[in-house]
C-alpha cells in the first residue's frame, strides 16, 4: 500500500472512533513508524510500504483509536522546545504548562540574573519543568522530585538525553527526604478533584497516572500541604509558583495568604484561563 492510502484509511478509522484530530495523529505516528517528518509523507504519497510496516502502522492506530495519547504511542513530546521522553508512568506535558516555566524564565531573568540558584521542582514527572529551567539557567541547581520511583526513572532518562547536568533526583513524597531551602519551588501538583477523573477525556481519565491527577475530594488537597510546607523550605524572599486548574484560582490565592505569602499574582494561559498563581514568602 502506498503512504496516501494507508493514511486515508487511518484517517477514516480515527474519525469513526470520535477523534478530534484524525489526520494530526495519523500523520505524526506514521512519520515516527518511519522515522521521518511529516512533509517528507505529503512529498512521498506515493511511495509503497511493505507489508510489515503497514501492520506495525494498524496496530499503532488501534491503540490511538482506544484512546492511548500520541505521545505515549510515538514516545516523545515536545515541550519548550525541547523532545521529552514520556511514558504511561508520567503525564502528557501539555503547553499551558509552559506559562509557569516562562514566568520563572523572566523572573529570573528580571530579579536574580547571573546569581547561582537552587530551585525545586516538585512533583516533576518527566522531568519537563525542571529541566526546561535547568536548560536555561545552566549555572543553577535544579531538584527534581517525585513520590514515583518510575517517574524519575523517565525524568533521568530525559536529563541524560537532553544533556542536562545541573540536576538532582529526589524519591520523596512532597518534602519528607527534602534537607535544602530553595530560592523557588514549583510545582504542577495533581489537582483534579477525585470525583470528576473518571469524566475527562479518555486520553487522561483511563491511559494517563491517576495518582499525578488526584487532587483529593475538592482538587486543593497538594496546595494545602504544599503551601504551609514549602514555608521551611524556601530561603528568604523565595518564590513559591504552582500550575492550577482554570477555576482554582480564587481558592489557590486564599491559601498563598492566609500562609503568609506576598505579592500573590494569578497568570493566564494562552486560553484566556486562569493557569499560574506564584507568591513570595518573607520571613518576619
Amino acid at each position: 500500500m502506498k503512504i496516501n492510502q494507508v493514511l486515508y484509511q487511518a484517517v477514516l478509522e480515527l474519525k469513526e472512533k470520535g477523534n478530534a484530530s484524525p489526520r494530526l495523529d495519523a500523520e505524526i505516528i506514521l512519520a515516527h513508524l518511519l522515522d521521518v517528518d511529516r512533509i517528507f509523507l505529503l512529498v512521498n504519497k506515493d511511495q509503497e510500504l511493505d507489508k510489515s510496516m503497514v501492520e506495525k502502522y494498524k496496530e499503532l492506530i488501534s491503540r490511538r483509536g482506544k484512546g492511548e495519547p500520541v505521545a505515549y504511542i510515538t514516545g516523545h513530546k515536545e515541550f519548550m522546545g525541547l523532545d521529552f521522553i514520556v511514558n504511561k508512568h508520567v503525564l502528557v506535558p501539555r503547553p499551558d504548562t509552559e506559562v509557569l516555566v516562562e514566568y520563572i524564565a523572566e523572573y529570573i531573568y528580571t530579579n536574580q540574573s547571573g546569581q547561582r540558584l537552587n530551585i525545586l521542582d516538585l512533583g516533576t514527572g518527566s522531568g519537563a519543568i525542571g529541566l526546561s529551567i535547568a536548560s536555561m539557567f545552566p549555572h543553577s541547581k535544579v531538584s527534581l522530585i517525585d513520590i514515583s520511583r518510575n517517574a524519575l526513572e523517565v525524568a533521568k532518562e530525559n536529563a541524560i538525553q537532553l544533556d542536562i547536568a545541573n540536576v538532582q533526583f529526589i524519591l520523596s513524597d512532597c518534602f519528607e527526604n527534602v534537607h535544602e531551602k530553595y530560592h523557588i519551588i514549583v510545582s504542577n501538583p495533581p489537582y483534579i478533584p477525585a470525583k470528576d477523573i473518571d469524566g475527562l477525556q479518555i486520553e487522561v481519565s483511563i491511559h494517563e497516572p491517576r495518582k499525578a491527577l488526584d487532587g483529593g475530594l475538592d482538587g486543593l488537597d497538594f496546595y494545602r500541604r504544599i503551601t504551609i510546607e514549602a514555608r521551611e523550605h524556601l530561603l528568604n524572599g523565595g518564590l513559591l509558583a504552582f500550575e492550577i486548574g482554570y477555576n482554582q484560582a480564587d481558592e489557590v490565592k486564599k491559601l498563598f495568604k492566609e500562609n503568609g505569602y506576598l505579592d500573590v499574582l494569578v497568570l493566564k494561559d494562552l486560553g484566556g484561563h486562569d493557569r499560574v498563581v506564584v507568591g513570595t514568602f518573607i520571613f518576619s
